[in-house]
């Protein structure tokens, strides 16, 4: 195998100046065409031509076709890789379970197919969160983030204050300027309400999450249906307990204890984890789901074991559109590109199964 010709010192002493060019460049910024660099060193463009052929071959260049040549090491190189494969971190949230990981596939496609990568930033409800928050909004490497359920407006609006690209999924903003991807949390609770009011139902309960900052919306539609259909509030009916199967169900049976003619007829669910945990009290107590007590879940996740139990009635939400949304929107801040501020409200809809029905005369 023939030998290749060693350069002339003159070609060397060419390939040397523009790799001191190379550390002056600014992020994501080309050399300068071969001409004015054969102009600046004062030398021929062919001895230009030639080191920068040494410069490609050593893998110290990249040519991209209409756009320059790009060093492939130091500052500029690293800001063209993070365009190649920007970063985006999610973050604020527990489990990626249920409907939150669904949230996650949508965000996880959407990047996926803009060539980027995902990260994951969890932690348990509180500090452990706010924590994962500062530390992906302080990082570098990291190019955007997605703050997911967040419901302090202190913390939302310090993070805001960073002035990395931020999106808010499934809560909103009060004071920071950024986008927001969320469900119809209030227009959902009208929609649960009216479906069980046009059954008849006039006692309806609701099993709310335990931190009251988590979705007042859904409570304020309850609320809200109950003026509207002239019927009274009544603070036994409205038990708060952990968003999960266990305390959908222990919140059941607080309902159960009460009188006969004290009880609802029907209950409304923050989510369908709850609603289920609910039937299951219900019907462990000997009563009939929908015949004796009526039940409507809120998300629409399939993913939830319900065997032996009947179809849940659930107002959907579109997750995996939340997901997918909010990458679309940091990416385009990411880009540099500065549209107003979005607050986006996911449509929601009812999906009627087996859970409720009219309520039974007495």
């Amino acid at each position: 195998m023939p030998q290749m010709k060693k350069p002339s010192a003159l070609v060397e002493r060419v390939s040397a100046l523009i790799r001191d060019e190379m550390e002056s460049l600014d992020a994501a910024q080309s050399l300068p065409p071969e001409t004015e660099l054969a102009a600046r060193f004062g030398v021929a463009r062919r001895s230009v031509r030639a080191a920068m052929s040494i410069l490609e071959k050593k893998g110290l260049v990249r040519r991209v076709r209409g756009k320059g040549t790009f060093p492939t090491r130091g500052r500029s190189a690293r800001a063209l890789f993070r365009q190649r494969a920007r970063k985006i971190a999610l973050a604020g949230m527990g489990a990626a379970t249920g409907f939150y990981g669904l949230v996650l596939e949508g965000a996880l496609n959407e990047t996926v197919k803009r060539e980027g990568e995902l990260v994951l930033a969890g932690g348990a409800a509180g500090e452990e969160q706010a924590e994962a928050c500062y530390r992906v909004v302080s990082d570098r490497n990291i190019d955007g983030v997605i703050l997911v359920a967040l419901t302090d407006q202190n913390l939302i609006a310090e993070l805001a204050g960073s002035g990395k690209p931020l999106c808010l999924v499934d809560h909103y903003s009060e004071r920071a300027k950024i986008d927001c991807v969320r469900v119809d949390s209030y227009g959902a609770a009208r929609l649960a309400m009216d479906h069980l009011h046009s059954l008849g139902h006039e006692r309806i309960a609701y099993l709310q999450p335990e931190d009251p900052k988590t979705n007042p919306r859904r409570l304020e539609g309850y609320r809200g249906a109950l003026d509207a259909f002239g019927l009274d509030f009544r603070s036994e009916w409205l038990l708060a307990a952990e968003a999960d199967l266990e305390g959908g169900a222990q919140a059941a049976m607080r309902l159960l204890t009460l009188d006969e003619s004290e009880r609802p007829t029907a209950v409304m669910a923050f989510s369908d984890e709850m609603a289920i945990g609910a039937i299951q009290a219900i019907m462990r107590f000997g009563l009939r789901v929908p015949e004796d007590m009526s039940v409507v879940g809120a998300g629409g996740v399939s993913a939830i074991v319900t065997a032996g139990l009947p179809e849940l009635t659930c107002i959907r939400f579109d997750p995996l559109t939340m997901g997918q949304t909010a990458v679309q929107y940091l990416w385009d801040r990411m880009e540099g590109h500065s549209p107003e501020v979005r607050d986006t409200v996911i449509a929601t809809t009812v999906e009627i199964g087996q859970s409720t029905g009219r309520p039974r005369e007495t």
